[in-house]
């Protein structure tokens, strides 16, 4: 496991994709931030320009399932993947070394658009009256909990990547995946004391959404229930995406 972990440590850092991608989350976080003094009626200050994550999710669900399918699912159609196993290694092993290869790189996009979001905003509107303490304290809570919360994308992409064994059909789940969640939770939010209410507590885009929301007048960060709710959503699907992925690339056989 060391040896494939390792393996897939170096693919990440001299590959180019990677590099490309976050190039162009800096992009697209940049362009967001700076549209926001159209449409915002109140300035989206430095200090909590973090929470813009939630606006640049779908972009990074995109983004990551781009990366996926090329890192991943590419090795399918070339061949590649037949490598690690001509050696002997187990198969749950190889999935579980590119899915932490996956975690870094989505660990890495959420980096940058935090970084990137906190530094326009500054420069835009102004960093806020925020001690530093405070921000740092509000800053590295908010990075913890959505990179949580994203790492779920990033384990079912990597089931999608090694279901389709394709990276258009991978990047096409993905983006699929990520627009039916947002109409979904859309959905359901109109029918928050219905009987399907509950499925909206499973989906981690909620938790995205709703960390820190003035649109919504929510404020998650400090609610210990949904703290608990997000973190447990997260994990259910990290699990159980990677328990799906493992089953169905350990039983079907490489061409």
């Amino acid at each position: 496991m060391r040896h494939l972990f390792s393996a897939e440590m170096y693919k990440i850092r001299h590959t180019k994709l990677l590099w490309v991608i976050l190039g162009l989350v800096v992009l697209q976080t940049w362009i967001q931030m700076d549209g926001l003094r159209s449409l915002e009626k109140e300035p989206v200050l430095g200090q909590i320009a973090i929470t813009r994550i939630c606006d640049a999710s779908p972009f990074l669900c995109i983004w990551l399932s781009a990366f996926v399918g090329f890192f991943i699912a590419a090795e399918f159609q070339n061949g590649t993947i037949r490598n690690a196993l001509a050696l002997g290694k187990k198969r749950s092993s190889v999935y579980l070394a590119k899915l932490t290869a996956v975690f870094l790189a989505c660990i890495g996009m959420v980096t940058v658009t935090a970084i990137t979001a906190t530094a326009v905003c500054s420069v835009l509107f102004g960093f806020g009256g925020m001690s530093l303490r405070e921000f740092f304290q509000f800053f590295l809570w908010t990075y913890f909990n959505q990179n949580v919360y994203h790492l779920a994308y990033a384990a079912l992409f990597t089931m999608f990547a090694f279901v389709s064994r394709n990276v258009a059909m991978t990047v096409l789940l993905g983006v699929g995946w990520t627009i039916a969640e947002m109409f979904i939770i859309g959905f359901l939010g109109d029918y928050q004391d219905g009987s399907l209410a509950f499925a909206r507590d499973i989906l981690p885009s909620l938790y995205v959404a709703i960390f820190y929301s003035e649109e919504y007048d929510a404020y998650w960060y400090n609610n210990a229930v949904q703290i608990i709710k997000g973190i447990a959503a997260s994990v259910f699907f990290i699990g159980a995406s990677s328990i799906a992925g493992i089953s169905f690339f350990g039983k079907n056989d490489i061409k």
